[in-house]
C-alpha cells in the first residue's frame, strides 16, 4: 500500500524501502547469514514516507491499519527520530496487543540516545553488529536496545545511489523481522516474550 497516493501501484525512488522488503522477505541476506530458502517468507510492502523522508501520525496510522486488516504478525520499521511521540506510543502499544510484533531500527549515530519507535515500550529496538560479530561502531546503544542483529549486506538496489554493500541498524531490524517471522510460522501462538528470549538466546 502507498499511504501517500493510496490510489496509485507502489514505488520507492529513494531505493531504501526496496532493500529493506529484500532482507526482510529472505531474498537478501546479511553478511555472515547462510543463504536459507526456507527462511523467505511473504511480505506487505506499505509506503509511508515521501521522497524527502517525512510523513505524518496519519499516514503511519494508515499503514498500521492496513498491515493489521491483512493479517500480518511483524512489522519492521527501518526509521527513527529522538523526537517522542504519546500518540504514536500508544497506536504502537494498540497495535501489539492484537497481536503485531514490531521491530525498529535503533539509529546509526551512537549516542545513547533513545530513538522512536525503537525505545517505545511496545517495540522491540535492534541495534547492528559488523561482520566480525561485534557491536557496529556507529550502532546506537541504550536500555531501549532490546538485541543487536547483523547490520551488513551486499544489495542489488541503491539508496540514492548505486548497488553494493550498505550498513546499518535499518539492516538489523529488518533482518530479525525475518527472523521473528520464521518463528511465528513454526509456532504461531508463541508470544512476544517467547519470541524475544528466542532470539536474544542466539546471540
Amino acid at each position: 500500500m502507498d499511504a501517500l497516493f493510496p490510489d496509485e501501484s507502489i514505488s520507492d525512488a529513494l531505493g531504501h524501502g526496496t532493500q529493506m522488503a529484500l532482507i526482510a522477505s529472505g531474498v537478501v541476506r546479511p553478511f555472515g547469514v547462510r543463504a536459507d530458502p526456507e527462511m523467505q517468507t511473504p511480505i506487505i510492502p506499505i509506503r509511508a514516507f515521501d521522497e524527502r523522508g517525512f510523513t505524518s501520525n496519519f499516514l503511519i496510522m494508515e499503514g498500521i491499519d492496513f498491515a493489521l486488516r491483512n493479517g500480518a504478525r511483524v512489522m519492521s520499521l527501518s526509521w527513527g527520530s529522538e523526537t517522542k511521540s504519546a500518540f504514536l506510543e500508544e497506536a504502537f502499544a494498540q497495535a501489539g496487543t492484537k497481536g503485531l510484533i514490531i521491530v525498529a531500527s535503533a539509529g546509526n549515530e551512537p549516542t545513547g540516545r533513545p530513538v522512536y519507535p525503537a525505545a517505545y515500550g511496545s517495540v522491540i529496538g535492534v541495534g547492528a553488529t559488523g561482520p566480525d560479530g561485534k557491536p557496529w561502531e556507529k550502532s546506537n546503544y541504550g536500555d531501549f536496545v532490546s538485541l543487536h542483529a547483523p547490520g551488513f549486506a551486499a544489495l542489488p538496489v541503491g539508496y540514492k545511489g548505486d548497488p553494493g554493500t550498505y550498513a546499518g541498524t535499518s539492516i538489523s531490524a529488518a533482518f530479525v523481522a525475518n527472523l521473528l517471522a520464521n518463528i511465528l510460522s513454526h509456532h504461531p501462538k508463541a508470544s512476544r516474550e517467547e519470541i524475544l528470549k528466542a532470539l536474544t538466546s542466539r546471540q
